[in-house]
């Protein structure tokens, strides 16, 4: 597989777009990201380091946008800072997938999300988990704050 390492943001945001969104959830009546992560982790092996702050770019106008639709959707006494869900699917996501590289590459998006976007997410769902997903959350869910526990859903099949 080429390295892409002049590859420019808008070529990098068309490849990054169906698999990364933001949308209106009727459920919640609040702005949502949806992200397709194997799709994403394979973009990653595609890239260099020089293309993260492409990444980091969209993932914020992403999220800037699901906010905004979120704001839209704010009744006008609502003066409390409008918040996103969290639609993450994991389908094909391999333990072979967590190289080195893909796990620098999801935790700069984590902190980056973490340290932008302070309380904005109020619920994260995962679809779709492997196996080594449902141990390891199981393993460190009492080590997890309570209040981020109550964020996290994951999707069981069925």
């Amino acid at each position: 597989m080429p390295i892409y390492t002049n590859m420019n943001n808008e070529q990098l945001s068309k490849l990054m777009k169906e698999h990364f969104f933001s949308r209106y959830n009727k459920t919640h009546n609040k702005g949502s990201m949806a992200i397709y992560l194997k799709p994403l982790l394979e973009l990653n092996k595609l890239c260099n380091e020089s293309n993260n702050k492409a990444i980091i770019d969209f993932i914020s106008n992403i999220m800037t946008e699901s906010i905004e639709i979120s704001r839209q959707h704010q009744s006008e006494d609502d003066k409390t800072d409008p918040t996103i869900i969290v639609f993450l699917d994991l389908k094909g996501i391999l333990m072979r997938d967590m190289t080195t590289k893909t796990k620098k590459f999801l935790v700069m998006i984590i902190q980056f999300l973490q340290n932008t976007y302070v309380d904005t997410m109020v619920k994260t769902f995962l679809y779709n988990p492997p196996v080594f997903i449902n141990i390891t959350y199981k393993f460190f869910y009492r080590f997890i704050d309570p209040d981020t526990r109550k964020k996290i859903v994951i999707v069981k099949k069925n």
